[in-house]
């Protein structure tokens, strides 16, 4: 059931990059339910080329990967962007603010002096390392953030385990919080789905694994590239996205001497998907830059894209993304992320079982692996229902 409003709610929208794809696709979904949206954000220039939103801006300059030390200073930078910029935000319903950084900058932006002030949201999509590092840097940003739950109205999540593992244990937070799952998101028509007839046994053909979305884990591309070449006849290994040049600075280099390793380059958020996902059997959906912490907690999207595209995840035990991958039958389980339980996986593998999986995700509701409208008027109304209990 639609919220009903008698005026659209303005929205805040606080973010690390205003084209960063998922940013993006929030984004629309607010203003497709009637939000006036305003993107409080930064720009980084060599991220995914979406194409951003038509919303009003007040825009914080560019931030690139750089040194803790230099990012202070373009925190203050935009802390006094965002003052100035004050009387933009007065009339303001509600601040949504995205990661821990956002979340602090927002604060500047609240009023002072008034007797009310927006709803407060704070989204967690990553945990980063720092935050869980035993020393005193870890130690000062986690009393920072848990001082700042303390004046939050609603914690959002896109997966339990970061309640589970990360807010409740480490910062003890019992306040309220609403479970966002990272579905795809499509403002106007939604792609097509393959046809189930489409998906054929066919064991004579490569066996595609794909990589899609930014390609930033070096362990998953030293992973993906062993099984590559120990199975140089039999396996395609196809990536799709924005190779983060920070963190993986020779990715062209390393993939050069393997012809079954291919580089597909970037693709527009959402109409590239379906070439993305067209004839892939596997997406690697198990992120392995933080193992044991963020990278076990998270659920990408791409458990979702696979799913809406007949893709088949691959997720390794132990970690959120598998629990979600085996609960809901939307690909395999690994035991480990070593080259050899993969490389044995391929070998053993059954293309008619795998073949059939695959149609049977194409079978399943789009609802399964698409957020809608609704979604969003159900995650305002919690937001609302927390604040006019207080």
């Amino acid at each position: 059931m639609r919220i009903p409003r008698t005026a659209a709610i303005r929205l805040a929208f606080f973010g690390h990059n205003r084209k960063d794809a998922a940013i993006v696709r929030r984004a629309l979904a607010f203003s497709k339910a009637g939000i006036e949206v305003t993107g409080v954000m930064y720009r980084r220039d060599d991220e995914p080329e979406t194409p951003a939103p038509a919303w009003a801006k007040i825009d914080l300059g560019h931030v690139e990967h750089c040194q803790h030390a230099k990012r202070i200073l373009i925190h203050l930078r935009a802390a006094w962007r965002i003052l100035i910029n004050r009387r933009r935000l007065r009339n303001t319903d509600m601040f949504y603010a995205r990661n821990l950084d956002m979340l602090a900058l927002s604060f500047l932006g609240l009023p002072i002096f008034s007797r009310t002030r927006p709803i407060v949201v704070y989204e967690c999509l990553d945990v980063h390392d720092v935050l869980t590092q035993d020393n005193v840097k870890g130690a000062v940003l986690r009393w920072l953030e848990r001082h700042a739950l303390k004046r939050i109205n609603l914690l959002v999540v896109s997966s339990p385990g970061f309640l589970r593992q990360y807010f409740q244990p480490y910062q003890n937070y019992r306040g309220p919080a609403y479970l966002f799952e990272n579905k795809l998101y499509f403002e106007n028509a939604p792609v097509p789905r393959p046809d189930p007839g489409s998906i054929r046994n066919n064991s004579a053909e490569h066996l595609v694994i794909a990589c899609v979305g930014i390609l930033r884990c070096q362990r998953t591309l030293d992973l993906l590239k062993q099984l590559a070449a120990a199975e140089p006849n039999r396996v395609l290994i196809r990536l799709h996205g924005t190779i983060s040049e920070f963190l993986i600075p020779d990715f062209h280099a390393q993939i050069q001497s393997l012809p079954n390793v291919l580089y597909v380059g970037r693709y527009q958020y959402p109409e590239g998907l379906a070439d993305a996902y067209d004839g892939v059997h596997f997406v690697w959906a198990q992120e392995l830059s933080w193992s044991g912490h963020n990278s076990d907690w998270l659920i990408p999207n791409r458990v979702y894209e696979g799913g809406y595209f007949g893709t088949l995840s691959l997720a390794v035990q132990g970690t959120e993304t598998a629990r979600l991958v085996a609960q809901r039958e939307l690909g395999y389980v690994l035991q480990d992320a070593q080259p050899e339980t993969l490389i044995h996986f391929v070998r053993t593998m059954d293309y008619d079982q795998v073949a059939s999986k695959r149609r049977a995700l194409l079978t399943r509701s789009s609802s399964e692996f698409v957020a809608d409208i609704e979604e969003i008027d159900r995650l305002l109304k919690h937001a609302m229902t927390r604040r006019s209990q207080e």
